[in-house]
């Protein structure tokens, strides 16, 4: 395999650059592009110099906080490597990414960002991305490769260009010990694990995940035309009707895992909360094209066995709407006084057993990354390796506009969960609409 390293223009510089206090997702995030079509190794080289020249973090290396703020520190290379397979299969989607080690990134001795191009020999091109979370959310992922298949079809970006400039508190930090500081905000998935023993009790529930290979991924697809009956009927015992796709999804997916996956044959808690992952720039006044993380999650109350699909779904669409700049300073007070403290490093991470975590990826749009060509597959396949958290589920659009849909389940109970949801869309979701 051939390594090509990518530079940026002001490589020779040697400097600092500050993150957001809301940059503190230790992990890597991997996906895969097919490209039908052979993707030219100079000018994929150039169009990436291009491109990532509008993105100066891309080229940092994390550094540890002394004083508090996370760093990177620029200019360090970008590598691209180059190799040859046969075909591609999701499965095997392992061996066309060069993944990112967390540890070496919080050591500063990894990058950030790193391409893997494999070219088949089905005249295909296979684009194996690593992209680390300290960076950015979704859309700031998605803003990059976007801009960079517009260097490498049209030599221009089709985006607008990226703010890079982090967000930053509004005031100073607090004067706050770290006795003073609360160890976990209600309903918020990380936690202040300022001592050994704090820390072994948050990570110990995914180490044993791990270790006992106690979860796995049910994966499965739903059409447009399903989603749209579903919705319909969904919409149809709400007045006002005004629950999205999504929403009656994610309502549908909490009775499935009730349904088929925890049953009372189960030990493990039916699910009674829905947390969705949302972009916040809007709720923050900040501008789309903003480069960094910037998400939050919006969560549900309590949902009792007997509150129907549609209600859930309204609860869901509810928690979105409640979210405004007001709610937040309340969680970002908390981070300000935890990094006053030189702690955001002891942020770990807090999952509750009795909720469903929702990722929505259906509003990015990852098929339009095709480099002038056109793009065969997207894919991101999870492992419980990367990610051992229970009912976490990922959602995307698929070519027919309809969903493809990956949630980690108990070990064992992938297959249940898929044949359950097969048969509830040959009854068009008749079980949940009486």
């Amino acid at each position: 395999m051939q390594r090509i390293d990518i530079h940026h223009p002001d490589g020779n510089a040697d400097r600092d650059f500050p993150l957001s206090f809301l940059d503190t997702y230790f992990m890597p995030v991997d996906l895969v592009l097919v490209i039908n079509g052979t993707l030219d190794k100079d000018q994929l080289c150039q169009s990436l110099t291009k491109a990532l020249a509008l993105y100066p973090p891309v080229f940092g290396r994390f550094k540890r906080p002394r004083q508090g703020e996370l760093l990177l520190h620029l200019y360090h290379s970008v590598p691209l490597y180059f190799g040859k397979q046969d075909v591609f299969h999701p499965y095997s989607w392992r061996k066309f990414t060069n993944g990112i080690s967390t540890k070496k990134v919080l050591s500063g001795q990894a990058p950030l960002f790193q391409v893997t191009v494999t070219y088949l020999s089905t005249a295909q091109t296979v684009l194996g991305i690593s992209f680390f979370h300290v960076l950015g959310d979704v859309l700031s992922l998605y803003s990059l490769l976007r801009t960079w298949s517009g260097m490498y079809s049209e030599d221009k970006t089709c985006i607008p260009p990226p703010l890079t400039k982090r967000i930053g508190f509004k005031a100073f930090p607090p004067s706050v010990s770290v006795k003073e500081i609360p160890q976990q905000l209600p309903r918020r998935s990380q936690r202040f694990s300022p001592t050994l023993g704090s820390k072994i009790t948050a990570y110990a529930p995914l180490v044993h995940a791990i270790v006992f290979k106690t979860l796995e991924y049910a994966r499965f697809n739903v059409t447009a035309e399903h989603l749209n009956i579903l919705v319909e009927k969904a919409r149809s015992q709400l007045h006002p009707a005004n629950c999205s796709t999504q929403d009656a999804f994610k309502a549908y997916l909490l009775k499935a895992l009730n349904r088929f996956v925890y049953t009372k044959l189960t030990s493990h808690p039916r699910v009674t909360r829905i947390v969705t992952i949302v972009d916040a720039r809007r709720a923050r006044n900040v501008p789309g094209e903003y480069f960094g993380n910037c998400i939050t999650a919006c969560d549900t109350p309590y949902l009792a066995a007997s509150t129907n699909l549609s209600q859930v779904a309204n609860a869901v669409r509810q928690g979105i709407n409640a979210l405004t700049a007001d709610k937040l300073e309340k969680g970002d007070e908390w981070i300000q006084s935890i990094q006053a403290v030189n702690g955001l490093m002891d942020l770990t991470p807090a999952f509750e057993a009795d909720t469903l975590y929702v990722d929505d990826w259906t509003k990015v749009s990852m098929e339009e990354v095709d480099f002038g060509l056109q793009q065969d597959m997207f894919c991101q396949p999870l492992e419980v390796e990367a990610l051992p958290v229970r009912n976490w589920c990922m959602i995307y659009k698929a070519k027919d506009l309809g969903y493809q849909i990956q949630v980690s389940v108990p070990k064992g109970k992938a297959g249940d969960l898929v044949k359950g949801i097969k048969m509830d869309l040959q009854e068009e979701f008749d079980e949940y609409f009486w």
